[in-house]
């Protein structure tokens, strides 16, 4: 989901486990030349989400940690491909805090789709995600439920070990 904390906490678990990190929506940005709203502007999501999947599929290496766009696991059949070459983990957010990441100043004027919406949108287009994507989210491996960073990068830490 968006304002989860894929990508701060997919940077310290690659710092930790002294291995790579990736962003692929950061990734589809240099690959392109053009923002992620940008792109889905200009050639629609569908455009968007195959580009999702050739990143996916370009960067499957085991000794790496990938932050996701939170829609990516949900087509292509992304979620299988990512449970059979990875370890994959849900980071699953209460809506509340959700919604106040995304009414955060400095969390939306990075995501411009989401700085042009008022309260109740966000709300309901953060329910909305919820409800359409949680059966390809049930499918990670691992779930974290809850907001204690410092908590998950420990565990997270520990798996990493049986992982190698």
């Amino acid at each position: 989901m968006p304002f989860s904390g894929k990508t701060f906490l997919g940077k310290n678990l690659a710092e930790m486990m002294k291995v790579r990190f990736l962003d692929t929506d950061e990734t589809i940005e240099h690959k392109t030349g053009y923002r992620i709203q940008e792109l889905f502007d200009k050639h629609g999501v569908a455009y968007f989400r195959q580009l999702e999947s050739e990143v996916l599929h370009e960067i499957a290496d085991h000794d790496i940690v990938v932050s996701t766009g939170g829609g990516m696991p949900c087509y292509n059949n992304n979620i299988r491909y990512m449970n059979a070459t990875g370890v994959t983990l849900h980071l699953n957010s209460p809506l509340d805090i959700l919604i106040d990441r995304a009414k955060c100043p400095s969390e939306a004027s990075k995501r411009p789709h989401w700085a042009k919406l008022n309260e109740n949108e966000i709300i309901e287009n953060l329910n909305t995600m919820s409800r359409e994507r949680s059966d390809c989210y049930n499918m990670a491996q691992l779930e974290f439920t809850g907001t204690d960073a410092a908590l998950l990068l420990e565990i997270l830490k520990t798996k990493s070990e049986i992982w190698r």
